[in-house]
């Protein structure tokens, strides 16, 4: 229970743990941002039938916003260095920025 409530409640400690996740991810070469959605997903082509009839989602507006509101490059997946240490991970921040990972090619 206790560890269920610290989820639940620690925003901050939740998105750490996302950007911590992202940053292992990136660091490994591993770009969501460059990732797609199949179009069955989104609606394309839409369903015929049933709750989600002819809807469609343009799934690469919304990973913009998410991205952009969240703090992260659309195109890179890079968190900023702001959101970074804010979130109290400039040691990650430093090792984002580094010559290795732009060698990556994650980097612009």
């Amino acid at each position: 229970m206790a560890l269920r409530t610290l989820l639940v409640d620690d925003e901050p400690l939740a998105r750490r743990g996302l950007v911590l996740r992202l940053a292992f991810a990136l660091r490994h070469g591993n770009n969501p941002a460059a990732r797609s959605l199949p179009g069955r997903v989104a609606g394309d082509p839409p369903q015929r039938h049933g709750p989600n009839a002819g809807v469609t989602v343009d799934a690469g507006a919304l990973r913009n916003e998410w991205f952009e509101a969240a703090g992260w490059d659309p195109v890179t997946s890079l968190p900023s260095r702001a959101k970074l240490e804010a979130l109290g991970l400039p040691d990650v921040a430093d090792v984002l920025g580094s010559p290795q990972t732009e060698a990556l090619g994650i980097v612009q």
